[in-house]
């Protein structure tokens, strides 16, 4: 089978297709200027990095106003000389769906999976992922790329303090049931020391 791989900066589908499914225009316009925010974005955050916001309609003929969406940003860090990283990779996927709310409400889903995987020769090699969910009903005249915008910065900077927690925290632990964090010792365990060594 051909694998069709539309451009959401062009459009096109590449190798070429016809027949490929795009957003409509009002979609498309939503998408233009996703595209252009979220590169900022990539830079702001990952210093650097890809991203890619692709949208499609959820209703054929456009009646509805639903549509659905993924926004993917990626930061390959490569070898570090510095920390002797020598891998280093951050994946996030962000699926959103959106429906007209009440009230000049939209009602947003967005599902989010990160994964992460950093090597480290002799040392250490961490791998895992993670994926949260959240739903929230926003101002339609914020426009939607805010909107979206908005809960996918959210829900990163939640997400990578969990990723932190979980696969960095450990650390901190193996190495405080190792040696203190330099506390005092009391006043009579010290005395006790002094006499038993003979200080």
């Amino acid at each position: 089978l051909m694998h069709l791989r539309r451009s959401p900066w062009s459009n096109n589908y590449e190798p070429a297709a016809d027949d490929g499914i795009k957003p409509s225009d009002k979609l498309r316009k939503v998408e233009v200027e996703g595209n252009d925010l979220f590169q900022k974005y990539c830079g702001q955050y990952y210093d650097g990095g890809i991203s890619s916001f692709y949208l499609w309609d959820q209703d054929e003929d456009d009646q509805t106003g639903s549509f659905a969406g993924s926004l993917l940003f990626k930061k390959d860090c490569g070898k570090v000389s510095k920390s002797g990283i020598e891998k280093g990779v951050w994946d996030a996927v962000h699926v959103v769906e959106s429906l007209p709310g009440g009230k000049g409400k939209v009602d947003y889903k967005l599902t989010s999976t990160v994964m992460l995987s950093a090597v480290k020769k002799d040392m250490f090699k961490l791998e895992g992922n993670l994926t949260r969910q959240d739903n929230k009903a926003l101002d339609e005249k914020d426009g939607h790329v805010p909107n979206i915008g908005s809960m996918v910065e959210e829900m990163e900077g939640s997400m990578r303090n969990s990723l932190q927690q979980v696969y960095f925290g450990w650390c901190e632990q193996v190495i405080a049931s190792l040696r203190n964090a330099g506390k005092q010792l009391p006043e009579n365990v010290i005395n006790d020391l002094k006499t038993k060594t003979k200080i």
